[in-house]
């Protein structure tokens, strides 16, 4: 396939500026989820941890 118009090179260019654009913005929306999600989960950890905690130090849990 040989590109010989000018108005298609920039065509092509842009199509895969578009595809490249396309693919990073889904990447970094599952990389925000799962770091979001690392989030939590650290955070029910920290939250169990201090109930626990509370629990043995005060016998009971307000």
């Amino acid at each position: 396939m040989i590109i010989t118009s000018l108005r298609s090179k920039i065509r092509v260019v842009f199509s895969l500026t578009l595809l490249l654009l396309g693919a990073l913005f889904v990447f970094s929306i599952k990389y925000d989820h799962a770091m979001i999600e690392e989030r939590n989960i650290a955070q029910e950890q920290a939250i169990s941890h201090y109930l626990y905690t509370y629990y043995l130090k005060h016998g009971k849990i307000d």
